[in-house]
């Protein structure tokens, strides 16, 4: 099935604040802006199932943190200064088993090798984190 709508526009559905500088991670959603435009700019060439991922060390960070992110026209997502080699999907699963209704509730992961610092998702509009 291909993207009906690839122009949708994304909103931020969770953005924690970074441990290190007790704010935003500016340069993560910076990051993720760009990825939401690439994605959305592919149109009908992607299809609803597809997803990239990667890793990145953030220039606009003067922690130089590692970040992890995944991209999808589902939504994208962006886990700050974690370990190179952490696993997404392992991140993903974190994420989704911190947030309930009450939104996220920052719990010990024994399955990561550290919790992110930051953690940043933007959705299309109408669709929730699950």
């Amino acid at each position: 099935m291909t993207n009906s709508n690839p122009k949708q526009q994304q909103r931020i559905s969770l953005c924690t604040m970074c441990r290190h500088k007790n704010e935003a991670c500016k340069a993560g959603y910076q990051l993720l802006e760009r990825l939401n435009l690439a994605l959305t700019s592919a149109g009908d060439v992607i299809t609803d199932d597809f997803e990239i991922t990667g890793t990145a060390t953030l220039d606009g960070c003067n922690q130089g943190c590692t970040v992890a992110w995944l991209g999808s026209l589902q939504g994208c997502y962006l886990f700050g200064d974690i370990d190179a080699g952490e696993d997404v999907t392992e991140l993903m699963h974190y994420l989704t088993k911190s947030c309930d209704n009450n939104g996220l509730q920052v719990k010990a992961a024994s399955h990561l090798t550290k919790i992110p610092a930051a953690m940043i998702v933007t959705q299309p509009l109408g669709q929730t984190l699950h």
